[in-house]
């Protein structure tokens, strides 16, 4: 009994002599073991299992999204080979058919030419150029026969004047005298200088009529081009030259839709100057260029005339190449 009382007396002292900072911390401790008591860990350990889970879930749905999208891809890939299998059988069975209807011609000179396969063309290569079957053209030639022109010396006389004398006057008069020849050539040549001194002369009106004049001569040739290609060429500069850019850019269409529509027989290098200068005078920045299929054809003949150039020896005058190429568009 003195004992417990004397314990009960100490601990009254030590409570009454503590302190509020003291009873604080009693207090401060008391609630701290009583937040994490058997209750509180239970949510805690609750709340741990939760995040993990959710985690997990998380991980598992993303790495199921990246095994469909790979999977997609693999669908993808496998569809893009199919499509190419097909294609490849496809351009297979046409050039087997091209190569056996070839065979055939090449076999019987006498036999008409074969219809080309949709896209087509059927060539005769000879030594000097390519020779497309019945009506067809090509966008540009590998190399063309260049045309006979008349000699220099005719026009000599008023280049001289034109020239050297600078008499405008006299150089159309002998101009004009040779424009009226019956060689198609001489006029065309002589048409291309009086328009051209009309020109330098700023008598643009009158060049404007001189080049309507030999346009209407064709393909009679002059400077080794057409005479018409090469006058309304020139009708383009001087329409640029005088401000009526309108009209010079409806010409330039004209002439640009003329030149896809293989109205001449170019080289790549003609064709391609006079294709970009129409394009540019019509103002186009960016130009519709000519169908994929029409390059691919004119391209073709060119890679045929070299491959035959450097591989082969000169044939003789008399032996032509037959070829067949086969182009199709949608494989």
């Amino acid at each position: 009994m003195p004992g417990v009382l004397t314990q009960l007396l100490q601990t009254s002292y030590a409570v009454h002599t503590a302190g509020p900072y003291n009873c604080g911390v009693f207090r401060a401790r008391a609630r701290l073991r009583d937040w994490f008591g058997p209750s509180r860990r239970l949510m805690l350990s609750l709340a741990a299992v939760t995040l993990l889970s959710a985690a997990s879930l998380g991980w598992l749905g993303w790495q199921m999204l990246r095994q469909d999208a790979d999977v997609e891809a693999q669908r993808e890939q496998e569809r893009l080979e199919h499509q190419a299998d097909l294609a490849v059988q496809s351009i297979e069975r046409l050039l087997a058919s091209c190569e056996d209807r070839l065979a055939d011609w090449v076999s019987r000179p006498s036999a008409p030419v074969p219809d080309p396969t949709e896209g087509g063309l059927v060539a005769t290569f000879t030594p000097a150029t390519v020779v497309p079957s019945g009506s067809s053209r090509l966008l540009f030639y590998p190399e063309l026969p260049r045309p006979p022109e008349p000699s220099s010396q005719l026009f000599a006389d008023g280049e001289v004047a034109e020239f050297q004398q600078h008499d405008s006057r006299r150089a159309i008069e002998i101009f004009r005298q040779l424009a009226q020849s019956p060689d198609r050539a001489v006029r065309a040549a002589a048409l291309m200088r009086i328009g051209r001194t009309l020109r330098t002369s700023a008598r643009h009106a009158e060049s404007l009529a001189v080049y309507r004049e030999m346009a209407a001569l064709g393909e009679a040739p002059v400077v080794g081009l057409p005479a018409e290609l090469v006058a309304r060429s020139a009708t383009i500069e001087v329409l640029n030259e005088t401000g009526r850019h309108d009209d010079a850019r409806q010409e330039a269409q004209a002439l640009n839709d003329d030149l896809k529509g293989r109205r001449w027989k170019l080289t790549r290098g003609q064709f391609e100057y006079y294709f970009d200068a129409a394009a540019a005078a019509s103002g186009n920045v960016a130009p519709a260029t000519p169908e994929d299929l029409a390059i691919a054809r004119a391209t073709a003949s060119a890679n045929v005339t070299c491959v035959a150039t450097w591989v082969t020896a000169p044939p003789p005058a008399d032996i032509s190449l037959r070829a067949t190429l086969c182009t199709q568009q949608n494989v």
